[in-house]
């Protein structure tokens, strides 16, 4: 009886340290898939992807401040027509920074140095005047949309001019009486439309 009673506690010693090894061994798996499970569903900051951001703090404070300035944002026409009009009267007035308004936010900063530069270089009276007598017309393109519309900007040279490098050589000549199309693309924000490109 004594015997039988030693073997029972040596079956139940057994058993103790049986269900806590699988126990730990439960542990250690469920570890090892939560690590493994978090590192699939995390995306990787790939600072090539992300041009200008050392880091994924830096990306994403740069997005959260960019949203911050579109809510803010209230310059430009209920039209792409509209819009357009206002930029060509700000730039008319001589004001680069209003005129600047009226592109996307990203590009605010560069278009209001860029008009700077050409009102000091008095170059800016020059498109003041292509954009004046300018047909903006709507594109058939497949991209346009809600908040994004493609526009033809066509303009008839009036004199022959000659299109220059950087350092003064004429590259070719347009010859007056010639159309010329620029692309211009708007892009929908907070009930106004915003330039994107011109």
């Amino acid at each position: 009886m004594k015997e039988n009673i030693q073997k029972k506690k040596i079956i139940k010693n057994l058993k103790i340290k049986i269900i806590s090894i699988v126990f730990v061994l439960l542990l250690i798996v469920g570890g090892l898939i939560f690590v493994f499970l978090e590192s699939i569903t995390k995306e990787e900051f790939i600072p090539s992807e992300n041009i200008g951001f050392s880091s994924q703090k830096e990306y994403l404070e740069y997005y959260e401040g960019l949203k911050k300035e579109y809510e803010k944002d209230t310059y430009g026409g209920s039209t792409p027509k509209e819009t357009l009009q206002l930029f060509i009267n700000a730039l008319k007035a001589g004001n680069t920074e209003l005129a600047a308004k009226y592109f996307i936010v990203e590009k605010q900063q560069q278009m209001a140095e860029q008009f700077k530069v050409g009102k000091e270089n008095n170059e800016l009276q020059v498109k003041i005047n292509q954009l004046e007598k300018s047909v903006l017309i709507k594109s058939n393109s497949s991209l346009n949309s809600d908040d994004y519309m493609v526009y033809i900007l066509e303009y008839i040279v009036e004199k022959t001019k000659p299109l220059m490098d950087e350092d003064g050589n004429v590259i070719f000549t347009i010859p007056a009486g010639e159309k010329i199309s620029n692309t211009i693309i708007f892009l929908k924000n907070n009930k106004v439309w915003k330039i994107e490109s011109l």
